[in-house]
């Protein structure tokens, strides 16, 4: 059911105090840009209620599972207006959630509850790799590889990220993906992924295996031009990775990387991704 409601600043607060869990979170607040150009609409009385606008949904125990911005914007401007809400049950809410079109558009961080940086760019940049740019949006296909080994490592980063500040070249999307990759290849078992992760916590960088240190000093002073740009097997901060995570104990003073190995590595992500991704 539709209807118009009131919303004012006591409404609004308590709304977003009955966020639903899966709803984006409400990390940016009130300094998000989307949320200051609603609220100064709203404080220059241009707020206008839009039949075709996708109406703020909560469900009968007053949950909230859409609305966060004009919420927000309402605690903002300290103005009450006029929105369209929908009501419904629990369950009928959550089956309309993954399909709103909320104004702002919703990243598939924001419908799986995956965190952006740490887990979904990394297998979206896998799946680019793998040739899926077809269902980089499709959060079923993300939520699925994020259920298989590679999403436990990624898991594992997003918990445990102080080490990263010192060492961003392995604070990459593409480092991880590497990681990723690897542990679901199998050449990369995930106790020892997760060794190679406390490893790295250690800035005394020259306790690290020779292998490490090469790949650091690849990517971050490059003797020549890198290719660090690209959402491509070919991006020398994951082809790197990978290599260095294959050979891993070995003793060698360069990293180099041979046609042959990307071959090999372009083949083999196509095979391991897209299984992972219909698993």
């Amino acid at each position: 059911m539709i209807e118009s409601r009131f919303l004012d600043k006591a409404a609004a607060t308590e709304l977003l105090n009955n966020n639903w869990n899966s709803n984006r979170k409400i990390h940016r607040g009130l300094k998000d840009q989307h949320v200051k150009e609603l609220a100064f609409k709203i404080k220059q009385g241009r707020w206008v209620v839009d039949a075709m606008e996708t109406p703020i949904l909560v469900d009968t125990d007053g949950v909230l599972y859409n609305g966060q911005n004009r919420c927000m914007a309402v605690i903002l401007a300290d103005q009450g207006v006029v929105v369209q809400c929908r009501v419904e049950s629990p369950e009928e809410c959550q089956r309309l959630y993954a399909s709103l079109d909320l104004g702002k558009a919703r990243t598939v961080a924001d419908i799986t509850g995956l965190n952006q940086s740490n887990i979904v760019l990394p297998i979206l940049y896998l799946m680019r790799c793998a040739g899926l740019e077809g269902r980089l949006k499709d959060e079923a296909t993300v939520s699925r590889i994020a259920d298989t080994y590679m999403g436990d490592i990624l898991h594992h980063f997003d918990k445990n990220t102080r080490w990263v500040k010192n060492n961003r070249c392995f604070n990459s999307v593409q480092f991880k993906a590497a990681m990723a990759y690897c542990v679901q290849n199998r050449v990369l078992p995930d106790y020892e992924a997760i060794s190679v992760l406390e490893m790295l916590q250690n800035d005394k960088e020259y306790l690290w295996p020779s292998m490490y240190r090469n790949y650091r000093e690849q990517i971050m002073f490059p003797n020549g031009k890198l290719n660090t740009g690209g959402k491509t097997v070919a991006n020398d901060k994951f082809c790197r990775g990978v290599y260095l995570l294959e050979r891993r104990t070995k003793d060698q003073s360069k990293i180099q990387i041979s046609s042959g190995f990307m071959d090999d590595l372009t083949s083999n992500v196509r095979r391991v991704i897209r299984m992972a991704a219909d698993e």
